[in-house]
């Protein structure tokens, strides 16, 4: 028999810990503690989500702390999606230790909290304050100068190319329904010379196959500024030969002269986004390089902008103890699943940041498994013994840790150390 001495820890700080469940306009909150004659007493109330009650409620949360011999107040909450934040910076302003409890762990604790199912707010507060009582919480840090406006400035780049998107989606079911037979890839919609086409006519067939050949190409190359090479003319020729066939293809004028003003409005919607993104990306880098990661981790071929897009997520790389830290706050740590002989799959959790995992995913995708690429030659070793995303997922794991690695190191990027057998020789040994 095999036993094992484990070292208690001891928590020398003695936090008054109060358990939040947050909702738009009310805080249902629970604490349990002993009082200075040794008496357990509950504190259960609901406070609104006001700045000037919230104010008030924790001017009295610090009274009761300091009346009780306690060290502090550690407030606990879940992430609700914004809801929290105001919440969380006013406890942090009046020096409270703040810390989230994952909605997961939330859920599945109900029962062994209260032995029931059921889910109300105020059952909610008891269990989040079971877990945080328990140590079971997760870091909630304020972020603070270049980190927090880097996550300013990447949540607005996100809501663009999410509405870029839908702009996309919208202007290639318009050039569907007003030139059905434009044999042109999605992509070229976006190029300078289809641009130029749709400032002089709009994608509109009717017009365009009015218009001869030479004088067609003669104007699309006078609102360019230039005279078009080949790939230019390919593309011409095939806008201006679809437009010929298409014009067989009978509709009202009123209703093309329709599709066209709706397509150069979401069109011209769509160049607006464009252009705010570029200047976001600009902003965005500029910000990255006030970083500490910057210097440590710019030289990982990885473009400087995807690389802020990460480090706006994870905020400062300095505030995790480790990769598992890392990898649980993007939900890229495994999970397992066995029980006697059964075996299953080793799957992510997907139970963190998502925009995390999504800027990781491009990372991977545009700079580590293209051919020739750092990590080309294992996402191929990967993909032969599994279909699917576990090749990527292997990939987007271990180009984090060597991220996270290169930082920690602090001592720049070596290409050589990513595979070479001796530096984990050394390693283990």
């Amino acid at each position: 028999m095999k036993v094992t001495i484990v070292e208690e820890k001891v928590n020398s700080l003695n936090y008054l810990i109060v358990a939040y469940d947050v909702s738009k306009g009310k805080l249902n909150y629970f604490s349990k503690f002993t009082n200075q004659q040794g008496e357990i007493c509950e504190l259960e109330n609901i406070v609104s989500n006001r700045v000037k009650h919230i104010e008030r409620h924790f001017t009295e949360l610090r009274t009761l702390a300091e009346d009780n011999g306690f060290h502090g107040v550690c407030i606990a909450c879940e992430p609700t999606g914004g809801y929290e934040k105001k919440f969380l910076k006013m406890g942090r302003r009046h020096g409270f230790f703040t810390q989230y409890v994952s909605g997961e762990a939330t859920h599945k604790a109900k029962v062994i909290e209260s032995n029931d199912s059921g889910k109300n707010d105020k059952k909610d507060a008891r269990i989040i304050y079971f877990l945080a009582s328990q140590g079971k919480t997760l870091t909630c840090n304020e972020r603070t100068g270049s980190y927090e406006q880097l996550q300013t400035l990447n949540s607005h780049y996100e809501h663009l190319s999410l509405d870029g998107g839908k702009l996309k989606n919208r202007i290639s079911s318009l050039q569907e329904l007003l030139f059905p037979d434009l044999s042109l890839k999605s992509v070229q919609l976006y190029s300078k010379t289809v641009e130029a086409v749709i400032t002089l006519y709009g994608l509109n067939p009717y017009k365009i196959a009015a218009i001869k050949w030479n004088i067609f190409v003669k104007k699309v190359g006078k609102v360019i500024g230039h005279k078009l090479g080949d790939a230019g003319l390919s593309v011409l020729e095939k806008i201006h030969g679809d437009a010929v066939a298409n014009s067989f293809y009978l509709m009202a004028t009123e209703q093309s002269d329709e599709y066209e003003r709706e397509l150069r409005f979401y069109y011209k919607s769509y160049q607006d986004i464009t252009q705010r993104k570029e200047k976001y990306k600009e902003q965005m880098v500029d910000t990255f390089k006030e970083t500490d990661e910057y210097e440590r981790i710019k030289e990982i071929p990885v473009s400087l902008f995807l690389l802020s897009r990460l480090i706006a997520e994870t905020g400062s790389l300095a505030n995790y103890g480790g990769i598992k830290q890392l990898m649980r706050y993007g939900g890229l740590n495994l999970r397992e699943r066995q029980s006697g002989k059964f075996t299953g799959q080793l799957r992510i959790s997907k139970k963190g940041n998502i925009l995390m995992r999504k800027i990781m995913g491009q990372i991977a995708f545009s700079s580590m498994i293209k051919k020739g690429a750092l990590y080309h030659d294992f996402y191929i070793e990967k993909k032969e013994n599994k279909q699917g995303f576990y090749a990527l997922t292997c990939v987007i794991r271990k180009t984090l840790k060597m991220i996270f690695g290169v930082y920690k190191n602090n001592c720049g990027f070596n290409q050589a150390r990513v595979f070479d057998p001796c530096f984990e020789l050394l390693k283990a040994a």
